[in-house]
């Protein structure tokens, strides 16, 4: 098993997208800069009775793109083999496929983390930096306070990642893998929000996106889940697909 995940991730790390993909997350981070340089701008050039109180914060707006590199990550990490035919070479070594599957998971799912963490933090830190001590909510949370609903968004970023890659072990096409999970983390959070009262919240509570603030919600709070069944929920979005892939992978030829 070891083996097989070193050859994952070697090819991970020496295909051109991973780094493609580094560079657009990099280039979004900068994005967030220059938006937090903005509202910074405004709140300076406003007269005292037009300041602006309220802006969203760098953090939140990184994730819709964050979520689009998180599942070509996830969709690139099988689909690109069924293009190339190199599946089947990579099956002839080593033909145990539930194995050869599960080690593409921990190899997805860190590379995933290891660019949503820093760069969902990143974020958030030059908000912080640029926007100062100007008192505009969505750049006034502390790290501290932070922290926990940081954590549970870059792991939506992960379970985003794998639920890409089950989907593509599933339809073998990166345009039909990033398709459906696209719809999922994007554009149903976008239905949900124009449903009427109170079902906009419950809907879209209970679909990836929504998890994060359900994760780190007080559990006396008023709301849909509680934290615990919000982790379970959210792990499940990873889990189940990857179950469906890998029955649909050791059943079917390369």
């Amino acid at each position: 098993m070891i083996g097989v995940v070193s050859a994952e991730w070697l090819k991970l790390r020496t295909v051109r997208s991973t780094y493609l993909l580094l560079a657009a997350a990099a280039v979004f981070v900068l994005l967030t800069a220059a938006w937090s340089a903005n509202v910074a701008h405004i709140w300076d050039g406003r007269p005292a009775g037009g300041k602006i109180h309220t802006a969203a914060s760098p953090e939140y707006l990184i994730m819709a793109p964050f979520e689009v590199c998180a599942a070509v990550l996830g969709t690139l990490g099988i689909t690109a083999e069924y293009a190339t035919g190199t599946i089947r070479a990579g099956l002839t070594v080593w033909p145990r496929r539930l194995t050869y599957l599960m080690a593409k998971v921990p190899v997805v799912a860190g590379a995933a983390l290891a660019g949503a963490l820093p760069g969902v933090l990143a974020a958030f830190l030059l908000g912080r930096l640029i926007v100062g001590d100007r008192p505009i909510n969505g750049f006034r949370t502390p790290l501290g306070e932070a922290a926990p609903a940081l954590v549970a968004s870059a792991l939506m970023l992960v379970v985003a990642a794998l639920l890409a890659l089950a989907l593509g072990v599933i339809v073998r096409s990166a345009a039909g893998a990033l398709a459906g999970a696209l719809t999922l983390l994007l554009v149903l959070p976008g239905v949900a929000a124009h449903l009427p009262a109170p079902w906009d919240s419950r809907v879209g509570s209970v679909l990836p996106t929504g998890l994060p603030g359900e994760i780190t919600r007080a559990p006396d709070a008023a709301g849909t889940l509680g934290p615990v069944p919000a982790a379970v929920l959210l792990a499940a979005y990873a889990v189940v697909p990857l179950a469906a892939a890998a029955a649909v992978f050791v059943r079917r030829d390369a």
